[in-house]
């Protein structure tokens, strides 16, 4: 079991890890299969001695990933487990102990098997985002409250109703090894034009489920039917091309239970027919990857949250939907997500986050609607907002770190339905204000159905709003990704300066990057200093030799080598952080994802009064080396000469000039349209004496 431990929470996926305070109850476990068990024997025990009288056990075949049967009282827990042999024999090689507790406001999940749940799933169709006995009210809405935004959702249906976009089956990709840029083009087409099929069949179905009209009806019936003749295991397939199979799983169910009494008996039944086939296919990539304790795939992340939305709309009308739902609950209870944690991050950044969170948004909302089984109880969705509000400032650019950074304004723009839908959900005013502000740097107004979206925000009933407005300044390290957030001006994001740093226990894998102690900065929306590769296609030659890369950030290189790309093992971590009202300090460690020809490469960043920002670099190299500080702006950068060695020089910046120097190194001046804003960096020998509060993540300023 050691060859698991790794401070990468993809490698070693035991949960809940040790000390955590859980919020669900009964709780989820995981823990990492040990080979030549043939089921496992786990314990839970409220004695740290596992005495009999205080401790239950359970014997599991199969998947590492459970919910316990019952509810356990609040307090401090203890758990662990081992191996049993195909005789039943323990193997009496117990993994350590584990600790966490239960805490005493902890929601009651109750029962959440499919047995328990499904009968009280509506039998009425439309069952999903929307329900039969809802829909009078939501029809009234659409004529007075929300009158004028659902007529932007019909004059959109009617464009693409006049537009008659039609496809048919894509072809086969071509070899992408022979030529990337030929595999890469048939697949953009065939993930875009699937994509925009699919909302159009289910934005011309909701239209239908509101008004009547039957014109929208019958045209998300047609679309349904063309992609019901789609084979499974042919061009859009799982294996050969998920993206289109997937555009089919996500929008198709939505598009079925809306359009659910426009269409005849036969039309449903081929449609669920394919839906299941599909399901069926999607279920048994999820078992083949045990994703939720081995298989870490982003898209797969996808379709958890697509196969659970298909099983609330086939409950009643598809015996697979039981497998499907027992799978997926399951997993969201004791894993969702993969890429983060209580604090509400999302590690492969904000791009990514926007779509995976959104799109696994609908089915948490569908199930409490549709079940009463709530799952906006758990910490990192109640806290996601918070991680939005500071990555997506409404007027950003740039939203490092990850693929797809560069999109500042499409991830601004996406984030409005998330805002305002988790400000919804939980009553946060300061989510709304921030979805009002993005709405208010928008040129026209935002519609919800685009891509993979369903108008979730528009169709989220409201709780009460709190009297919470945004502070003026904040600062957070989001502790579960390893990253470190500043705003000097929520309220007005015209004055606003944002820096994030990142140093992140979840390596440079999937979309991460070779990244840790980067920086960006924006101010008085403008970019200053940016990560600077595009994210063009996945794995084409500029993504995979420059974007991923350290020499492409804000960061240093050791004779021209940066960090490992590509490794899970490539690892960064901040050590300490304290922040008050004048105050913020935070310490990183990144030495571990240069591999062996870096002891330690520290960076330290302070922040002074909401105004000053200092960077402080301190390095030990297992071997002398050139190293380089890489600074990358959206701007020429003007040079202005060579520091004297042994001197530091600070430089007092105005009209936003952000500048560096260093013993021994040489200055640089990023230069932007704005009012003073001042920057000293730094390369140097001593540590600064930590100010480390560890039990403070974030603080503002009223």
């Amino acid at each position: 079991m050691k060859e698991h431990r790794s401070p990468n929470p993809l490698v070693d996926s035991r949960r809940p890890r040790n000390g955590a305070v859980l919020h669900l109850n009964p709780p989820g476990f995981v823990w990492r299969p040990i080979e030549d068990a043939a089921s496992f024997r786990i314990e839970v025990s409220e004695d740290q001695n596992f005495g009999p009288n205080r401790t239950q056990s359970m014997t599991i075949e199969g998947r590492t990933l459970i919910v316990w049967p019952e509810t356990l009282r609040p307090g401090n827990w203890y758990w662990r487990w081992c191996g049993v042999d195909g005789q039943g024999n323990s193997s009496n090689k117990w993994s350590e102990v584990f600790s966490f507790e239960m805490a005493s406001e902890a929601h009651d999940l109750g029962d959440i098997s499919s047995e328990a749940v499904f009968p009280r799933i509506p039998r009425e169709h439309p069952r999903h985002l929307l329900s039969a006995d809802g829909l009078d009210d939501l029809r009234q809405r659409c004529r007075t409250g929300q009158r004028d935004e659902w007529q932007r959702h019909k004059r959109l249906a009617e464009q693409r109703l006049d537009e008659n976009f039609q496809m048919t089956e894509p072809p086969f990709l071509p070899n992408r090894a022979e030529n990337h840029d030929e595999w890469g083009r048939v697949w953009k087409d065939a993930m875009n034009h699937s994509r925009q099929y699919g909302q159009d069949t289910q934005l011309f179905a909701l239209v239908y489920c509101i008004e009547r009209d039957e014109r929208f009806g019958r045209a998300a019936a047609e679309r349904l039917l063309e992609f019901a003749r789609w084979d499974p295991d042919g061009s859009t397939s799982i294996p050969h091309n998920d993206e289109p199979h997937m555009s089919i799983i996500n929008l198709g169910p939505r598009a079925l239970d809306w359009a659910w009494d426009c269409m005849t008996e036969a039309e449903r039944k081929t449609v669920i027919d394919a839906l299941v086939a599909r399901g069926e296919r999607n279920l048994q990539l999820l078992i083949d990857q045990d994703y939720g304790v081995i298989g870490s795939s982003s898209h797969s992340g996808r379709m958890l949250g697509f196969l659970g939305e298909m099983s609330l709309v086939l409950a009643h009308e598809a015996p697979e939907a039981k497998k499907w739902f027992d799978f997926v609950v399951p997993a969201t209870v004791a894993m969702y997500p993969w890429w983060g944690d209580d604090a509400g991050g999302w590690s492969e950044g904000a791009a990514y986050s926007t779509a995976y969170v959104y799109l696994f948004l609908h089915f948490i909302y569908s199930l409490r609607q549709a079940t009463g089984i709530d799952l906006y109880q758990k910490p990192f969705f109640r806290n996601h907002g918070l991680w939005r509000m500071m990555v997506a400032a409404p007027n950003a650019k740039v939203c490092p770190f990850g693929d797809g950074g560069q999109n500042g304004q499409g991830i601004v723009a996406s984030s409005w339905g998330i805002q305002r839908h988790l400000g919804r959900v939980y009553g946060d005013a300061r989510f709304l204000i921030h979805a009002e502000q993005i709405a208010a740097t928008q040129s026209e107004p935002l519609v919800e159905c685009r891509g993979l979206y369903a108008p979730l925000s528009f169709l989220t009933e409201t709780s009460p709003p709190s009297d919470e407005v945004l502070p003026k300044s904040m600062a957070c390290l989001f502790d579960d990704i390893g990253w470190l957030i500043i705003r000097t001006n929520l309220q007005e994001p015209s004055e606003d300066i944002r820096f994030m740093m990142r140093s992140s226990p979840y390596g440079a894998d999937s979309h991460s990057h070779a990244d840790h102690n980067s920086f960006a900065i924006e101010a008085f929306g403008e970019s200053l200093a940016i990560p600077s590769g595009i994210y063009n296609l996945y794995g084409s030659a500029h993504h995979h030799g420059w974007t991923r890369h350290t020499r492409a950030q804000n960061a240093l290189t050791f004779d021209g080598a940066g960090q490992i790309i590509r490794s899970e093992n490539t690892v960064g971590e901040f050590l300490d952080f304290h922040t008050d009202d004048f105050v913020t300090y935070a310490e990183a460690e990144a030495g571990v994802a240069y591999g062996e020809r870096v002891r330690s490469a520290r960076r330290m960043v302070l922040c002074l009064d909401w105004k000053i920002f200092v960077l402080v670099d301190q390095i030990e190299l297992t071997w002398p080396a050139m190293w380089t500080w890489h600074l990358h702006s959206a701007n020429p950068i003007t040079f202005d000469g060579v520091v004297p060695a042994g001197s530091v020089k600070p430089l007092w910046i105005s009209n936003s000039v952000i500048e560096r120097t260093f013993a021994g190194g040489s200055g640089t001046a990023l230069t932007s349209s704005r009012s003073t804003m001042r920057v000293l960096f730094l390369n140097h020998r001593r540590r600064i004496t930590s100010m480390s509060t560890p039990n403070s993540r974030c603080h503002e300023t009223r």
